[in-house]
């Protein structure tokens, strides 16, 4: 018999004979690793045992002097076959690891670092952004020997996220107005200005317009562990108020109207109340402001004012107001 045998052999005979001509009997010392039915042994899995045979004799011949051979049953060995694309994106779904082993045992999958790639089972769901290693294990059983791992490299790149951002026309005088960018990835924005001169940037997205020019507005989304950061830059242009209406106000409140030298601007209805009083030329440039508690009567001096028409912004409250007068 030989002295060493595979998890995986098959069944085999116990080939032996007495001199007497009898046949043998034969038993095994472990049936957990060999069983045997006649003269036939079915390994069960990898040990060592000692098979003996033995002649019990009969009427014409003794007992014969039992004879034991030792087996030594090896594991099987195995391989592993696991491939992986090398490559995804942070916001991909969950994916399967598909892998076999060639004794059909099940595989187990482990990954170098949890907080890119977590697995469940042979289920992997990405985290973030990063560079992993995914390895494949099967650890052998009573059969098969444990199997060399394989490993596989898995790089989960950030994704680019896109902003959606539009400025609308605006004219000097109007209100203050808030910014509405947005990116698809749902990450905050932020916002600079490159002219501090036209617009002022309030409580982070208001603008607050200061005079006729134009600003650089740019929205930026920062970077995440899954999203790359995004900007995008709009021209703000800030142009005069020519043709503006005047609104709400009966005209009279100021006079006279054309005007020479001083005009006075009646703030009756507004008494005690603070109002702002900006006035500005055809082309939005500041040329007087005040913030005042409202008498009845304001005189305003416009003597070193060029000809021209003029307009006078009056905020109170939450309330805006355009008048126009001339400078003659």
């Amino acid at each position: 018999m030989a002295s060493q045998k595979l998890a995986t052999d098959p069944p085999f005979d116990l080939v032996g004979s007495s001199s007497s001509g009898l046949p043998l009997a034969y038993f095994t010392s472990d049936e957990s690793v060999i069983s045997i039915s006649g003269n036939r042994a079915t390994i069960k899995k990898a040990g060592i045992v000692q098979v003996t045979a033995k002649q019990e004799g009969d009427d014409i011949f003794d007992e014969a002097t039992a004879v034991s051979r030792s087996l030594t049953i090896t594991k099987a060995p195995q391989d592993i076959s696991f491939t992986l694309a090398s490559q995804k994106l942070a916001t991909d779904p969950p994916f399967d690891l598909v892998g076999s082993s060639s004794s059909g045992l099940p595989l187990t999958y482990f990954t170098s670092d949890e907080s890119v790639i977590s697995i469940s089972g042979n289920s992997a769901t990405i985290k973030k952004a990063g560079t992993v290693q995914i390895t494949a294990k099967q650890v052998g059983d009573d059969i098969y020997d444990e199997a060399i791992p394989v490993v596989q490299n898995l790089e989960v790149h950030k994704v680019q996220q896109n902003i959606v951002f539009d400025l609308p026309s605006k004219k000097y005088g109007d209100p203050d107005f808030a910014l509405d960018a947005r990116s698809d990835a749902g990450i905050s924005i932020t916002y600079s200005i490159d002219n501090n001169s036209a617009v002022n940037l309030i409580n982070g997205n208001m603008i607050r317009i200061k005079s006729v020019g134009n600003t650089n507005i740019t929205a930026t989304a920062e970077s995440t562990s899954i999203y790359y950061e995004a900007s995008v830059t709009k021209n703000l242009e800030i142009s005069a108020i020519l043709g503006i209406e005047e609104r709400a106000l009966d005209k009279s409140i100021i006079y006279p109207n054309p005007a020479d030298r001083v005009i006075v601007i009646d703030l009756a209805e507004f008494t005690n109340s603070t109002v702002t009083i900006s006035v500005y030329d055809m082309y939005g440039r500041d040329r007087h402001m005040i913030t005042t508690t409202a008498t009845e009567r304001i005189p305003l001096d416009i003597s070193d004012f060029q000809s021209g028409i003029y307009f006078v912004k009056i905020i109170h409250k939450n309330e805006t107001n355009i008048l126009k007068f001339i400078k003659r």
